[in-house]
């Protein structure tokens, strides 16, 4: 892909297909290092969510605004963090 003149990539249109992704989507970009990894997001109406899960949601994001997360690098470093707890 090339970086157009205002910093404007335009994604493949079978990288889209690859993905799922349509027009509203979003798309998560992670950077370590020198290294970019990305997926893509789903937008869902919050009209479908049960208010319980809605709370849970903002717990999730003030502990994430608080600092209270974990960082992994894949599935088995999850499993095994999970496992200590």
């Amino acid at each position: 892909m090339k970086i157009a003149s205002k910093r404007q990539v335009t994604l493949p249109g079978r990288l889209l297909q690859l993905l799922d992704l349509n027009q509203g989507d979003m798309i998560e970009i992670i950077v370590r290092g020198k290294t970019m990894t990305g997926h893509g997001l789903k937008l869902v109406p919050t009209s479908l969510f049960t208010e319980k899960l809605l709370q849970d949601l903002q717990r999730q994001d003030e502990e994430m605004d608080n600092g209270d997360v974990i960082e992994v690098e894949d599935m088995n470093e999850l499993e095994r963090w999970l496992k200590k707890k």
